[in-house]
């Protein structure tokens, strides 16, 4: 079972996932690349083509996203469809209007609560529920109720399992969430998309992923990473209070960037090259499948900050930390101003002490979780095995496409 562990975190002296990787490209009749050092031909990689391919998102996260759809996952016209609705809703909130005085006042009552139970913490579902509380009333723009806060928490956590690769998540509670959700879309402003809507899951997909499952998951892990990186150089900690008294949100916006470079949420990206791409050293092909492993990315592995806000020139992990070309994250300005608030409202109100993301954070995309269960070896060896005989199907289909020509 061991296996399975290193081709799900590749570790080791050997390679395991790359080799996983090769075999994988072998058995659908294309090439494999791997990207690992430099960032910013890394982005005009992903800036290069608008299709994930048939690899990872493919066979993992689509399958694990069910009964929704993830826009970061789907392809072709299913994900345009689902990148023309997300915008929309977007470009009709009012969040950088809403979203201060939301999330300062839930941290507010979270101090007095601490206060009057010392044993209380902020700790990862804490964090998640902070995240779904606010976009929820952001989106809706009305408080979310206890049980489908509750309901929606649960189901995030059933998602996270499935797609991390860590176990098979609860069908009946992703199905009740889905339809909940159904329910409240059903009843808001947003109801004609559902009539208009040729699939309203799809519809229904766009609230779902981007706005109450995905943050959930992906603000928690980063919040994990920003305190890790803040409390081994107390320095760093005591600064980015100080910057959050003086409401330094460009700093605190840098802490996160970093905290995201050295352990993003997304352990790799991927791209199937639809058009030749040449870089420095060699020309890569069309259909060629493009790997960039984030979690094994050959970088300097200090945490500096004040690298974000030094030159006048971009940072060069800037367009690997939200994706770069037609697939950036369409979000990443709610995103982004949600986490800066977020850490800057925690270091103001709550005591140190009490701010554990770390505490009961589980089933992330990255190898942080403790000890590899048996039960996840056994799940994550079933799933690579799949993928094998999906990748030979997929190469199967492939040649019979070519010969019918």
């Amino acid at each position: 079972m061991k296996a399975a562990s290193l081709i799900r975190y590749g570790e080791g002296p050997f390679e395991l996932r790359t080799a996983f990787i090769k075999l994988c490209a072998w058995l659908q009749g294309k090439e494999a690349v791997i990207l690992d050092s430099d960032p910013i031909e890394c982005a005009r990689a992903l800036a290069s083509s608008e299709t994930k391919g048939s690899f990872i998102e493919t066979i993992f996260a689509i399958p694990a996203w069910r009964p929704l759809y993830s826009i970061e996952s789907e392809d072709g016209t299913r994900w345009k469809a689902l990148a023309d609705s997300c915008s929309k809703v977007l470009r009709g909130l009012r969040w950088k209007e809403s979203m201060v005085g939301i999330l300062d006042d839930s941290i507010k009552n979270l101090a007095v609560e601490i206060a009057h139970h010392p044993h209380r913490s902020v700790d990862s579902e804490t964090i998640s529920r902070l995240v779904l509380r606010t976009l929820y009333q952001v989106l809706f723009d009305t408080t979310i109720s206890a049980a489908d806060e509750t309901l929606f928490f649960q189901g995030s956590i059933e998602w996270r399992k499935e797609i991390a690769v860590k176990g098979k998540g609860d069908e009946a509670i992703k199905k009740e969430t889905a339809r909940r959700l159904m329910e409240i879309v059903s009843s808001s402003k947003y109801r004609d998309g559902l009539q208009t809507c040729p699939d309203p899951m799809m519809w229904l997909s766009v609230f779902g992923q981007p706005f109450i499952i995905s943050p959930q998951i992906n603000v928690s892990d980063i919040m994990v990473a920003t305190f890790f990186f803040l409390r081994k150089q107390p320095e760093h900690y005591q600064l980015a209070r100080e910057k959050a008294l003086n409401n330094d949100g460009k700093y605190l916006h840098a802490v996160i960037m970093e905290a995201i470079r050295l352990q993003h949420p997304f352990p790799i990206l991927e791209r199937e090259l639809t058009r030749d791409l040449q870089l420095k050293d060699r020309l890569i092909k069309a259909g060629t499948q493009i790997f960039i492993p984030l979690d094994q990315f050959k970088q300097d592995q200090s945490f500096h900050p004040d690298a974000w806000l030094n030159g006048a020139s971009p940072h060069p992990y800037q367009a690997l930390v939200f994706g770069a070309g037609k697939r950036m994250c369409l979000g990443k300005m709610l995103a982004s101003h949600l986490m800066v608030e977020m850490l800057r409202s925690l270091l103001i109100h709550i005591p140190d002490s009490q701010i554990q993301p770390d505490k009961g954070h589980r089933f992330s995309g990255r190898n942080n979780d403790g000890n590899q269960s048996f039960g996840e070896s056994s799940y994550q060896l079933r799933k690579f095995l799949g993928a094998l005989w999906r990748s030979y199907k997929i190469g199967r289909q492939a040649k019979k496409r070519i010969q019918a020509v």
